[in-house]
């Protein structure tokens, strides 16, 4: 049976029915990363973690353009990763990346000199 993608998504409630919200004039100067919600208004929508570097993901009910989604890890991922894989193709989780690291970091322990010490991801499968 194939899993639901937003199993597991957390939800977000922005409320402001008691409060003065948010209006476009007061974050014209400043770049919104979440919904703008005025006064007396409430917000909902599932949220997800992007699985290729888990910044978190607002499933806004309603977003026009598609969401993201990666078929090779089969999970949504975030506006800048889908790019990144639309422009190269390229799967690379946060975890795969983590573990690349930790396999480096332990070769070259104690070898700082060496001229593949230095962390290198490479974007491919």
């Amino acid at each position: 049976m194939k899993h639901s993608l937003t199993a597991g998504a957390g939800y977000l409630v922005i409320d402001h029915r008691d409060s003065p919200g948010i209006t476009p004039a007061d974050v014209a100067h400043v770049p919104v990363a979440g919904p703008i919600v005025g006064a007396g208004e409430t917000f909902e929508a599932d949220a997800l973690t992007c699985s290729h570097c888990e910044r978190g993901i607002v499933l806004n009910p309603a977003r026009v353009r598609e969401r993201g989604y990666c078929a090779k890890c089969d999970h949504y991922v975030c506006d800048a990763c889908n790019a990144i894989r639309v422009k190269t193709g390229a799967c690379v989780p946060l975890r795969q990346t983590i573990d690349v690291l930790q396999t480096q970091a332990t070769k070259f322990l104690g070898q700082p000199d060496h001229p593949d010490a230095h962390p290198r991801v490479l974007l491919t499968d």
